[in-house]
């Protein structure tokens, strides 16, 4: 069992248990694939009911007391993400969209999970590719770019939100940013389209502009 089938597991559990206990389960599971795979691994594929085998999982977990301690932020994370933005966040989309002081900004959370802040900004005369090139292949983020494309010759642009979670990043941070997005796309006045995306051939450049096509009215 791959860390794929992990992930279709969580994601499972998370839409028919609820958005905090699924932000747990992820938790445990990132431990269990680091520390205790071997363990993790027979007790899923001994189970058909990917549900019952969370269930099983963090039970047998909890009563051998071989992953979660008393104490430990690992488990304890309940009663929604708790998650703030930092104002320069705002500051910094508002100096794009308005001021065009910048081609793209990028968001990721803070060392201690508690708050979105700037990771990186691209000026005015950076590339679509260089945007991309900053999207780390094993951690999620959100950005937003200002794209530029051609209707009719003539120019026009939106601006796009990527929410960007690699499939190879821990379940945990999928949690996170997917329960934490809406909340901060909604401080982002005047989005244009989202862009959901795993990995690299979702956020092709041809991939967007088809998306941002569907959005543009002639």
């Amino acid at each position: 069992m791959n860390n794929l089938n992990y992930i279709e597991n969580i994601k499972e559990f998370t839409f028919n248990n609820g958005l905090s206990l699924g932000i747990q389960l992820g938790s445990i599971l990132d431990v269990a694939l680091e520390q205790q795979e071997k363990k993790a691994r027979i007790i899923f594929r001994s189970m058909d009911n990917s549900r019952l085998a969370c269930f099983i999982l963090i039970t047998v977990l909890l009563v051998n007391q071989t992953l979660i301690y008393p104490g430990s932020s690992t488990f304890f994370h309940v009663g929604g993400t708790g998650i703030s933005t930092n104002d320069d966040c705002i500051e910094a989309y508002n100096d794009l969209k308005l001021n065009k002081k910048y081609r793209y900004v990028i968001f990721k959370l803070n060392d201690n999970d508690d708050e979105i802040v700037i990771d990186q900004t691209g000026d005015t005369n950076a590339t679509y590719d260089d945007f991309t090139a900053c999207l780390p292949s094993n951690e999620c983020r959100y950005a937003v770019f200002d794209y530029e494309f051609d209707v009719e010759g003539q120019t026009r642009n939106k601006l796009l939100f990527v929410a960007w979670s690699p499939d190879n990043s821990r379940v945990r941070y999928k949690m996170l940013y997917s329960t934490t997005k809406s909340s901060f796309k909604k401080k982002l006045i005047g989005i244009g389209v989202e862009i959901q995306a795993t990995d690299s051939s979702e956020i092709d450049r041809e991939e967007v502009n088809d998306k941002v096509m569907k959005n543009v009215r002639k």
